[in-house]
């Protein structure tokens, strides 16, 4: 019976054994922060699903419609299926969560942001260069990347909610109280230092065509200044607490002096500049309705008008767009109102003039009616 006991025993001892290997067996199903973010791959991925969450599925969750409707515009929209529009002009809500994509999908750009982050620093990418220097530009890259998507996203949330729960690492606890809105903003701003700090120096010129809608450090010391002005206009005329510096996390500031710094930084070295004419960066205003053609519209020739293109780099026709820094990339033609909004230009769509057969584009649904005094100002 001893014996018996024994061989229980025993038998036990290695089914638990055998069921914790089981339990350590690397699972090949699924990603996790283990198993990714070990190849440039995994970085590219991994970014991607960053940018992925500029979108949202809602269009009064749509950052630029939400912000016209209740600040330029009026009127809300011009048709009697347009209420929701026409309460958000009155700044009334006219569902109970309203905003709730713009805050879903700007927390699931800073999780996956916050991943990368912590990742990429102790991450080995050598074997994947020619040179190790190639390896730690790319890891300075995706980090100075990750850090400025993330103060993106907490400027997208500071500026329709305040003050917001700070989650800057991984799995940090969800359950966090609402920072203040000088706490949010230091926050925002030294993210943004250390991603100017990180980013190469690369003049957009420069950079490949593949490249293109990712951020650098030009779009980063850009945004510095946009949220400077933000946060300063909004403590003096809003909360009247008048400042003119920018707060940082652990203390200190930005003055207006050293934010101006950065901005002459972008000006004298991105390689960016002004189109020639403010009209040429407008393709319906002078290209066919199919807006595939280089046939240039009589007035618009008299004019010497010439549409510079959508990027940097020279056009199938067109000069190169060196004014395009950060921009949203849109798809074309699916308007499926589960998904296909969500990667289409819904301002063309909800904005455009409704009834107006002359539109290049097609017909709009008349969102957004321009005040005559932001025109007459």
């Amino acid at each position: 019976m001893k014996k018996l006991r024994y061989i229980i025993a025993i038998s036990a001892i290695f089914a638990v054994s055998s069921c914790d290997d089981y339990l350590d067996t690397e699972n090949l199903s699924e990603k996790s922060l283990n198993s990714f973010y070990k190849s440039p791959t995994d970085i590219d991925e991994a970014m991607a699903g960053v940018y992925n969450a500029i979108y949202t599925a809602n269009v009064h969750s749509e950052e630029q419609v939400a912000a016209n409707l209740m600040d330029n515009m009026m009127f809300g929209g011009g048709g009697p299926d347009d209420k929701s529009a026409k309460w958000v002009d009155n700044f009334e809500d006219p569902a109970e969560d309203t905003y709730r994509d713009m805050w879903k999908q700007s927390y699931n750009g800073i999780s996956r942001a916050n991943a990368i982050i912590e990742k990429v620093p102790t991450a080995d990418f050598s074997k994947y260069f020619n040179t190790p220097q190639e390896a730690e530009d790319f890891k300075k890259q995706a980090l100075g990347e990750a850090l400025f998507m993330r103060a993106f996203f907490y400027f997208r949330l500071a500026k329709f909610f305040g003050g917001v729960p700070l989650i800057v690492t991984y799995d940090a606890d969800r359950l966090v109280p609402r920072a203040t809105y000088e706490e949010t903003f230091a926050q925002i701003a030294s993210d943004l230092k250390l991603s100017i700090e990180t980013l190469p120096s690369t003049p957009f010129t420069s950079i490949p065509t593949s490249r293109y809608g990712h951020a650098n450090k030009w779009v980063a010391e850009a945004y510095m200044g946009r949220v400077f002005l933000f946060y300063t206009g909004y403590m003096s005329n809003i909360e009247k607490k008048a400042t003119a510096d920018l707060p940082l996390v652990g203390g200190g500031s930005l003055t207006g002096t050293q934010v101006a710094s950065y901005l002459d930084d972008c000006i004298n070295n991105s390689g960016h500049k002004l189109a020639s004419d403010f009209r040429n960066l407008w393709p319906y205003s002078y290209v066919n309705k199919s807006a595939k053609s280089d046939t240039v519209l009589p007035w618009a020739a008299a004019e010497g008008l010439s549409w510079v293109g959508q990027d940097g780099v020279t056009p199938t026709f067109g000069t190169g767009n060196l004014e395009t820094m950060f921009v949203q990339r849109y798809s074309f033609g699916n308007w499926d109102w589960t998904n296909g909004q969500s990667y289409t230009n819904r301002l063309a769509l909800f904005n455009s003039l409704r009834g107006n057969s002359l539109a290049p584009f097609g017909e709009g649904w008349g969102w957004c009616t321009v005040n005559p005094r932001l025109y007459s100002g």
